[in-house]
């Protein structure tokens, strides 16, 4: 029962760091005057990630076939990992949007730094524009 009160707030933690992290990132997104509808795009993506995370964590816990409190302890270890690493990786996308912005011909390299938020695109891409 402890292990489940530390994680749910070190859960509270990563989730309050994942919200600023999408903050700023959305504040870089808007220094970079992309194309309209682009912002609330990665808005829609960003929310909706958290609910894709949950689900896909309260799924694993299931899976493993322990009683209620493990299983939720499984899940809570789930969400804590998948949130660190998504904060991580908002972090990145933030500092290459920034630097994408300094250079305003080229405002769609802005665009390219928010590939690796997009898991279900990834090596697509390739595909998609050879």
């Amino acid at each position: 029962m402890h292990q489940l009160l530390v994680q749910a707030e070190q859960r509270t933690k990563a989730d309050m760091e994942l919200e600023r992290e999408n903050k700023r990132l959305m504040a870089e997104l808007r220094k970079a005057k992309l194309a309209p509808g682009t912002e609330q795009i990665v808005r829609n993506m960003l929310g909706r990630w958290q609910a894709q995370r949950s689900n896909e964590c309260h799924l694993l816990g299931m899976a493993t076939g322990a009683g209620d409190t493990w299983r939720h302890a499984h899940a809570s270890n789930c969400d804590l990992s998948l949130s660190k690493a998504r904060a991580a990786a908002l972090k990145k996308a933030t500092a290459c949007v920034a630097r994408a912005a300094a250079e305003p011909s080229q405002p769609e390299r802005a665009l390219n730094c928010l590939e690796p938020l997009m898991p279900l695109t990834a090596g697509v891409r390739s595909k998609i524009f050879d």
